[in-house]
């Protein structure tokens, strides 16, 4: 089983910005685990129950017997490490059963490209949303919405890495 992951978060500094979602798809099922909410004066802070979310997102990553992730190896994987102080050997293992197309083209082509370049060029579905809206949605409490977009991306992620050939840009 391949299990997809991405992530959302508030900003690029795992120390002091805050991984929103983590959202997960194994081919048929998405799951996602949300981290925070937004206080009585509407700032975003980690839920109360934060560490049971982060607990059960690692289980899942640990049980998975493959990931897929696009920018997962230089951006996902050490982020959650970071901000959620997991033990390295722990998120070493996530790296080491990880599909990562970004990666792949970044060290073998030297090229960087985001994943609705690659849908794109390869005719299929399109993303629906940025990475930006994701922090403006955070922000604005609407995680719901927050959710559905990075699960879409988990579920693209996953198609693109279960493709037999894939035109690289």
């Amino acid at each position: 089983m391949l299990l997809a992951f991405d992530i959302e978060t508030s900003g690029l500094d795992a120390e002091k910005d805050f991984v929103t979602v983590c959202s997960t798809y194994d081919g048929s099922e998405a799951r996602s685990y949300l981290f925070v909410e937004l206080d009585q004066n509407g700032v975003l802070v980690y839920r109360e129950d934060k560490e049971a979310v982060v607990g059960a997102l690692c289980a899942a990553l640990d049980a998975a017997p493959a990931l897929a992730a696009f920018n997962g190896v230089r951006f996902d994987v050490p982020f959650i490490a970071r901000a959620f102080r997991v033990e390295e050997a722990r998120a070493a293992g996530w790296l080491l059963k990880c599909l990562d197309p970004f990666e792949v083209c970044k060290s073998v082509a030297r090229r960087t490209f985001g994943l609705g370049m690659l849908l794109e060029l390869n005719g299929m579905e399109g993303k629906s949303g940025s990475g930006l809206a994701a922090v403006e949605q955070a922000r604005n409490g609407e995680f719901d919405a927050l959710s559905r977009y990075c699960e879409d991306d988990a579920r693209l992620t996953h198609e693109v890495c279960v493709r037999e050939r894939l035109m690289l840009p």
